[in-house]
This record gives structure tokens, sequence and C-alpha cells, in this order.
């Protein structure tokens, strides 16, 4: 992963799976950034003495753009649960992205496996 940050292309790895890989890591470094930025904005709304409940701020995290990326998750947090956490749904959020690329990575890694056959 690291090596897809500097743009550097791991030896033996095909074209189409690098630019899956670059995708992927932009989609993280997106998601991360734009935490960050509602973070902030919360932050600064409450400076100026908004108040805002833990559940109001998981909910506009939600349903903000970068969100929409994870449509089927977001459903899913926003009618399974009764409360909502803006901790929780950002552990989530950032956990989902996670395990779809160790998901992907071990995928790959078996079609490789096979294709060596």
């Amino acid at each position: 992963m690291v090596k897809t940050l500097y743009g550097k292309q791991h030896e033996g790895m095909n074209d189409i799976n690098w630019k899956d890989l670059e995708a992927k890591a932009v989609a993280i470094i997106k998601l991360c950034l734009h935490i960050n930025v509602f973070n902030r904005i919360i932050s600064d709304l409450k400076r100026v003495d908004a108040k805002f409940e833990d559940e109001d701020k998981a909910l506009m995290l939600l349903n903000s753009p970068s969100a929409s990326t994870y449509e089927n998750l977001v459903t899913t947090l926003m009618w399974g649960k009764e409360t909502l956490d803006l901790e929780e749904i950002t552990s989530v959020l950032l956990g989902f992205n996670q395990r779809k690329k160790a998901n992907d990575e071990s995928s790959q890694g078996e079609g490789l496996v096979a294709k060596s056959n």
C-alpha cells in the first residue's frame, strides 16, 4: 500500500490490479479527509455555541456526500439501530474500507495462484 501512495507499481502486478489498488487507496484517503473536515466543521460550530447531539452528528456524517459511496452500509446503519453514535459510525465506515480492501487483496491472491497453474 505504501508503494501505491508513492505511485510505484509493485513488481509483477498487472496494470488492471494496479489501477484497482490506486482507486482503493484514493477512496480510503478521501474518506479519512472527509471525516477530518467533518470533525473540524463540528468543532468550529461548537466554538460559536452551536449544540449538536451525538446522534445528530452521526446522521449528518451518514448523509454527507462522501458517505453516499457506502449507500448500502449507510442504509443498514440508519435503519438497523435505534440510536446512532458518531464514534461508532466513524469506526464502521473506516472498518468497512479496511475489510473491503482485505477481502479484495485475498481474492486477488487466490486469482494469482489459480493463474500460475
